[in-house]
């Protein structure tokens, strides 16, 4: 059973949490921290405990409170504790990572030689479609496309996401990848092996074409941009980034970093428009707008853990701590039992810590341990932490907190 613990204080206060906090205070959580949030001063209880759909979870939406897990996804509303509903995945799927997307109103599912489409709001199937290729929908569009390719090029269409009705299809004649992101466009891109092209999800239509760069394999689609990624390579090991907009080149650089590094992704970027690469005694940082950037000098085995709004770092003789934090004071908690430290810092301001036999809610601000427990957690909303308990799914929040209806 997860445990709270009394707080203890201390005072330091990072610039990238200032920010949090003020954008917190300007929606109105002024005077500190909120009671009726983790941070605040009362203790945390338990809300609600209700029989768990799953055993644990591999896939996670916090925001929806989808969790997945072997052939069986999950939507709980956190706020009250109440199961929404259940589904079996029928044999061919299994949940990952990256076997299931949310896109607006519905839950993309992909299978062995097929998909299927859930209704987010009540768990029944909108539509499945046997196929064996490539299948991507935007996280705020209304469309699932798919890619069937071979030697001559790919033949696209763009199905209605709610009933599976063909909306558009084209053929490209190069082979391409489909790469979703952050889009306010309604589109997709596609990574080709001559070409690097936008598509409308809604029309099929083509925004632009641009030709790829030499060596470019990934495409890190952020927000408002994009950014071409060619890996670090023996013997230099110099990764080539390159920001585009509208399918011209804006901006190259080029970082030294180490030989086999993976793709950064947007999703660890908290907000600022900042990609991150590790390079010799420190971090380097890179801006999507222009490219520049700065190294954060680390310490000596000093390495990034955990993303969010505070980047926290981890180093065997003095634990976690944020590089953000010009004190760069350490977390006072037991380092991990298993050796393999993780953190994740989140908007409300706390951070989860990997710590002991399970993980940590610390508050860097006051120093205070405010919940330990067992992995794994969810924390939805500024006001809920979720986790199992043995056969239980268990949500604990402010004793003041208001429960959601």
């Amino acid at each position: 059973m997860g445990d709270v613990v009394p707080e203890v204080h201390s005072g330091f206060m990072s610039r990238r949490l200032t920010a949090v906090l003020l954008v917190l205070a300007l929606g109105g959580c002024l005077g500190g921290p909120d009671k009726a949030d983790l941070r605040g001063g009362g203790p945390l209880v338990e809300r609600w405990r209700i029989p768990s759909p799953v055993a644990g979870w591999v896939f996670a939406d916090p925001l929806s409170g989808l969790i997945g897990q072997g052939r069986r996804l999950a939507s709980v509303d956190t706020g009250p504790g109440r199961l929404r509903w259940v589904h079996d995945l029928p044999p061919g799927f299994t949940v990952t990572a990256s076997s299931v997307s949310v896109a607006g109103n519905a839950v993309l599912v992909r299978g062995t030689g097929r998909f299927r489409v859930l209704d987010r709001t009540e768990g029944t199937v909108l539509w499945e479609r046997e196929f064996t290729g490539q299948v991507a929908a935007e996280e705020e569009g209304d469309a699932v496309v798919t890619a069937d390719c071979d030697r001559r090029g790919c033949d696209l269409t763009g199905w209605e996401l709610r009933n599976g009705q063909r909306r558009w299809s084209r053929h490209v004649g190069d082979r391409v990848r489909l790469v979703s992101g952050e889009q306010p466009c309604y589109c997709l891109f596609l990574l080709g092996r001559r070409t690097v092209v936008q598509i409308g999800t809604e029309a099929g239509r083509i925004g632009w074409t641009m030709r790829k760069p030499a060596g470019v394999t990934g495409l890190i689609a952020g927000h408002d941009r994009q950014v071409l990624w060619t890996p670090p390579a023996e013997p230099d090991c110099v990764a080539t980034l390159r920001g585009i907009t509208g399918g011209t080149v804006d901006w190259t650089r080029d970082v030294t970093t180490d030989c086999g590094l993976p793709m950064p992704s947007t999703s660890d970027d908290p907000g600022y428009g900042v990609l991150e690469l590790p390079v010799r005694d420190g971090l380097a940082t890179l801006n999507l707008d222009d490219g520049q950037g700065r190294t954060i000098p680390l310490d000596e085995h000093e390495r990034l853990v955990g993303g969010g709004p505070s980047r926290i770092t981890w180093t065997a003789e003095v634990g976690y701590r944020s590089i953000d934090d010009p004190q760069r004071t350490p977390a006072r908690v037991p380092p991990p039992a298993g050796g393999r430290p993780w953190a994740q810092s989140h908007r409300v301001g706390m951070w989860l810590l990997r710590s002991g036999p399970g993980l940590v809610l610390y508050d860097p601000l006051s120093g205070a341990v405010r919940w330990r427990g067992p992995e794994p957690v969810l924390i939805p909303d500024h006001d809920r932490l979720v986790y199992l308990d043995g056969p239980d799914l268990v949500g604990i929040g402010p004793r003041d907190g208001a429960v959601k209806a």
